[in-house]
């Protein structure tokens, strides 16, 4: 039997602004103001017809309660049965630039019947003028980030962007504020501070109008922050026994920051969270697991660093698109745990990391088009509604090796 799910009602880096859910190295077209026409004038009457109205100046940026998503359809399993082979592609940050990535990725899914999970960072729509001392991280001066803030001229282009994935289906979850990482930054946070940075997160999403007053003609966001469910923190640090009591407090029903094998997901201990972790799969060609996310092949292939001459950018697209195909190829003829990816918008390496991972997505679609591209929410919904007896045996299956 299948269940329609729908979204909304189921929840209820760029150029401009860097971001990154980064790790270090492991070893080895703008809305128009809605306008009513003037009624006609009587034939008698010889005065000038009036202006038409125009839409009162926004000061609220997201719609409460959230817009309907698409419907996913989720279907239980019988015992023994086969599940999908389900593929999670992520991405931390998600502010679009001038080079269009965020478009090329809503166009990417689309072409594999797909969703994708963008993390925003809440920074992408706070300018860089005085606007940015709204902001007060924990512990630091008013007005700090270490990935800086929005350019004012790029705000809307977010805007727009981020309301056509949400009105497609894609999942729109947090990647935090001012990407705070190392010693001294979110690893030392409290659960209030935690909930300090996602209260203001929701509130940066909201009042985006008041922020960015010159785009006040925009229509709003078509979700609130109700539909935040889960994110991955920066550089995936943070100390869970403060950061997970707050996740929980906000709502949120899974969390994406650990690390994790090729395996299929369970809740965290201790916590209703669902554990969405980035997979240790091997390095094609190397001797050793890396986590599958960008920054950690540009860490162990170029050193981290962002720019390579031609005939290495081509070395690592490749060996970034085989590790990818590898992996998938081990889950889909093996035990089927989906496939969690991370990425970021970039044009690392002559744009090696978007290119092949769009040519991953497109590849594997085409070779098996029963896969299927989809959220963390989705894979949420999907994984409730199976026979508890059948979602135990999936999570007892020993993690795929290759």
């Amino acid at each position: 039997m299948k269940v329609a799910v729908s979204s909304a009602l189921a929840l209820a880096a760029g150029a401009g602004l860097i971001t990154g859910g980064f790790l270090p190295a492991l070893g080895g077209g703008s809305s128009d103001p809605i306008r009513t026409a003037a009624e006609a004038s009587p034939a008698t009457d010889t005065t000038e017809p009036d202006a038409p109205p125009t839409k009162a100046p926004l000061t609220v940026g997201t719609t409460t309660p959230p817009l309907p998503q698409p419907e996913f359809e989720v279907e239980p399993l019988a015992p023994g049965e086969r599940p999908p082979q389900f593929v999670v592609v992520s991405f931390d940050g998600s502010c679009e630039t001038t080079d269009g990535i965020m478009r090329h990725y809503l166009d990417t899914a689309a072409s594999v019947d797909g969703n994708f999970v963008f993390n925003l960072s809440g920074l992408c729509v706070l300018p860089r003028n005085d606007q940015k001392f709204n902001y007060q991280p924990p512990g630091r001066p008013a007005g700090s980030s270490d990935i800086g803030f929005a350019v004012p001229e790029w705000v809307s282009s977010r805007i727009l962007t981020w309301t056509e994935a949400y009105r497609t289906g894609h999942e729109i979850a947090t990647h935090y504020l001012g990407h705070f990482c190392g010693p001294n930054g979110v690893q030392t946070w409290s659960t209030a501070d935690w909930a300090s940075e996602i209260e203001q997160f929701n509130g940066f999403l909201t009042d985006w109008p008041i922020h960015n007053p010159d785009l006040a003609h925009l229509d709003p966001l078509p979700f609130d922050p109700s539909v935040i469910k889960g994110g991955r923190t920066p550089c995936l640090e943070g100390q869970r026994d403060q950061m997970y009591p707050a996740m929980v407090a906000a709502g949120y029903t899974y969390e994406a920051s650990n690390s994790g094998k090729l395996a299929w997901p369970k809740k965290v201990t201790g916590y209703d969270l669902w554990d969405f972790p980035l997979q240790q799969i091997r390095l094609d060609g190397h001797g050793f697991n890396v986590l599958s996310m960008d920054y950690n092949f540009l860490a162990n292939l170029n050193a981290g660093q962002t720019e390579a001459p031609p005939a290495k950018c081509a070395e690592i697209e490749e060996t970034v698109y085989r590790s990818y195909l590898k992996a998938a190829e081990a889950l889909y003829r093996g035990n089927r745990a989906p496939f969690f990816i991370g990425n970021h918008f970039n044009e690392w390496a002559c744009g090696a990391f978007t290119d092949s991972l769009t040519r991953f997505i497109s590849d594997f679609h085409r070779k098996h088009p029963d896969v299927r591209f989809v959220t963390n929410v989705q894979l949420e919904q999907w994984l409730e509604a199976q026979d508890p007896a059948v979602l135990a045996q999936l999570q007892a299956l020993p993690p795929q090796t290759y």
